[in-house]
């Protein structure tokens, strides 16, 4: 299932085993600028990508930095979307691929999102499969709906889901 607008940002999941609650696994992807990230071979935990969803959800007030907003893409992904060991720790909550739990990990993908002081959010990515970095423009809250919006999928199909013992 996926949910968002691709060309922009969306969330696509699929559900693939279900084993006494509370481990769910599927695939998780993010979408951006048209082209999906993730790996499909790797069995994520959906269960603890949806509690880093809802993580972000209660903290994304933390993404607002006018002045890291107003930088230019390259100059801002590399402040904020290095590795973690390189990256100043305050730089470390812009970071939203830890949803992925590890389905960003093979192919190294990074994004980050850096919010205006009215909400409006820059989502910036990098990948090795990409020659430059990627970004999106995003209306005050557009990336928090969409999270929630996989979140009530994901808590629907769910249920719907056989589960094994």
């Amino acid at each position: 299932m996926i949910v968002g607008d691709p060309e922009r940002f969306a969330i696509e999941f699929e559900l693939w085993d279900v084993i006494e609650a509370p481990w769910v696994y599927g695939n998780f992807f993010f979408w951006a600028g048209g082209r999906r990230y993730g790996n499909p071979e790797d069995a994520v935990a959906l269960n603890a990508a949806a509690g880093m969803a809802r993580a972000f959800l209660d903290q994304s007030f933390d993404h607002r930095n006018q002045e890291l907003y107003d930088l230019p893409a390259e100059e801002l992904f590399d402040l904020v979307g290095t590795p973690d060991e390189e990256a100043p720790f305050e730089y470390a909550r812009y970071g939203v691929d830890e949803m992925s739990i590890s389905s960003f990990d093979k192919d190294k993908d990074t994004f980050i999102l850096v919010k205006s002081n009215d909400g409006k959010g820059r989502l910036l990515w990098s990948s090795e499969k990409d020659d430059k970095i990627g970004e999106v423009r995003l209306s005050a809250g557009e990336f928090e709906h969409i999270v929630s919006i996989f979140l009530e999928q994901y808590e629907r199909e769910k249920e719907l889901f056989p589960q094994r013992k």
